[in-house]
């Protein structure tokens, strides 16, 4: 009898700590869980691409911009991508591109240029409508010091674009006026003197872009809110991409991030109106240090 009380002992005591270890395992799960919500971004993002993604070669490519941001996206502006264009590569060099953009969507200046190098890539591949596309996201990306280089891939991809009578020279030459001198005309939006639509399915239906924004959706954070709208202005979103820089501004602590903020919603303008004027107006506007484009 007594051995018999001592087991049933035993077995509530043995059922009171699998209980209790149940329970602090559940506390640990929530408490990690509250922690990641409260992580960085990017640290979030790297954490949803190793789960969601199926292209191991461009999460490698993620976790190394992560690892060392400026490091990787000047090899990659400068060795990296050009190596693939020497190579005749276009279709790596067009997908690298978009995992660096989507990686490190807080780099707005070298976003532009990635997404120049696709450009390039897809023209290269006569992939011409999704070129299009990536010309706009450069285009809403774009800040003053990189629009001339903006104005020269479009002007460049005008000119190659086939028409139905070969190479499309008066294209180029409407192109680059709007651009360089009629762009401040807020009747005029540069994408309607293009002949074709451009498709809105190529980077707004990239799986890694979408992965980027949904990891950043419920951060109420200055950078996530940056991050957020660089890459709403990517996926030509601009009134979504508003709405962060808004809240962004909303958020900043000092003039830095004031003016980064700023300049966010003067480029939603650009992006949203196809000319500069409203942008330029709200840059030069008093109490404004944003510089559109």
């Amino acid at each position: 009898m007594q051995r018999q009380r001592e087991q049933t002992k035993t077995e509530n005591t043995g059922g009171h700590l699998a209980m209790i270890a149940g329970i602090i395992a559940g506390m640990g799960l929530l408490l990690w869980m509250q922690h990641r919500a409260a992580l960085p971004a990017s640290v979030r993002q790297q954490t949803a691409l190793a789960v969601a993604s199926s292209d191991p070669e461009g999460d490698a490519l993620a976790a190394r911009l992560l690892a060392s941001p400026s490091v990787e996206l000047n090899k990659l502006r400068t060795v990296t991508i050009p190596d693939l264009f020497a190579k005749g590569e276009y279709d790596a060099a067009a997908s690298q591109a978009v995992v660096a953009v989507a990686t490190l969507p807080q780099f707005a200046e070298s976003g532009e240029q990635l997404l120049a190098w696709r450009v390039k890539a897809l023209a290269q591949l006569g992939r011409y409508d999704q070129a299009w596309d990536s010309a706009r996201a450069m285009y809403n990306l774009a800040t003053i010091r990189g629009f001339p280089g903006v104005v020269t891939t479009m002007t460049d991809l005008a000119r190659t674009t086939p028409s139905a009578d070969g190479t499309d020279m008066a294209l180029e030459s409407r192109l680059r006026f709007l651009l360089m001198a009629g762009s401040g005309d807020s009747h005029v939006n540069i994408w309607s003197v293009l002949a074709r639509p451009i498709p809105v399915d190529s980077l707004a239906r990239d799986s890694r872009l979408l992965r980027a924004l949904a990891s950043r959706a419920n951060s109420n954070w200055y950078g996530a809110q940056i991050e957020r709208g660089n890459l709403f202005l990517i996926v030509n979103r601009p009134a979504d991409a508003m709405t962060c820089f808004s809240n962004a501004l909303s958020l900043a602590k000092d003039s830095k991030q004031q003016s980064d903020a700023a300049l966010g919603i003067a480029r939603a303008m650009k992006a949203a109106d196809g000319n500069t004027f409203r942008a330029n107006q709200f840059a030069s506007s008093p109490g404004s240090t944003a510089v559109a484009g």
